[in-house]
C-alpha cells in the first residue's frame, strides 16, 4: 500500500500573509493544496492520503476536497507546532491503517504542487528498492556555509551539491 502523506499545518508566516495559510492561497482558480493532492490522487499507485493540517483550517479543508471532489483522502489529522511535528502526526495516523511493514509513505509539503506522475513513480519504485528515498536536483547556485550569519566559514563545490525535493 502506498500513503501520501501531505503537512499542511503552516500559515506561511514568512510570506508574511495573515489572513490564510499559503496551502489555501489559489493558483490557476484553486487552492494550492488541492493541486497538491490531485497529483497523488490521480496516481495509479496511490492508494491513500493523510494530510496534517492546521487544526483552525480542517472544516475547510473538508470542505475544499468535497467540493473539488478529490479521492483516496483517508485522513485529516491536527498539525503540529513545525513541520516535524505535523509530519509525525501524519505518520502516526496512517499506521493507524497501514500494517505491513512494506507499505510506503511518501511525505510532501502541501505546498509544493509542482509534482509529475514519474516523479511520484520513481520515488515509489526506489523506495521499494532502497527502503528509503528522496528525489533531488543538482544545486545550480553556489552555496555557502557561515557560523554567525555575517561571515563565509566555508565554500561548497556546486557539482556535489543536491537539493532535495518532494515527495
Amino acid at each position: 500500500m502506498v500513503t501520501a502523506m501531505l503537512f499542511a499545518g503552516g500559515i506561511g508566516a514568512r510570506m508574511k500573509y495573515s489572513d490564510m495559510p499559503k496551502q489555501f492561497l489559489e493558483v490557476g482558480g484553486k487552492p494550492i493544496i488541492i493541486h497538491t493532492m490531485e497529483h497523488f490522487a490521480r496516481h495509479p499507485k496511490v492508494d491513500n492520503i493523510v494530510i496534517a493540517c492546521k487544526e483552525d483550517w480542517i472544516g475547510y479543508l473538508k470542505e475544499l476536497i468535497a467540493a473539488f471532489n478529490v479521492p483516496k483522502v483517508k485522513s485529516i489529522v491536527p498539525g503540529g507546532a513545525n513541520g516535524f511535528d505535523s509530519i509525525h502526526n501524519g505518520v502516526v495516523a496512517t499506521a493507524e491503517f497501514s500494517k505491513n511493514p512494506d507499505d510506503i509513505i511518501l511525505i510532501c509539503d502541501g505546498v509544493r504542487p509542482m509534482l509529475s506522475e514519474e516523479l511520484i513513480t520513481n520515488c515509489i519504485k526506489d523506495t521499494k528498492k532502497y527502503k528509503t528515498a528522496v528525489p533531488v536536483t543538482p544545486s545550480i547556485d553556489s552555496l555557502l556555509y557561515s557560523t554567525d550569519g555575517e561571515t563565509c566559514s566555508k565554500s561548497y563545490q556546486r557539482s556535489t551539491m543536491y537539493i532535495t525535493q518532494a515527495p
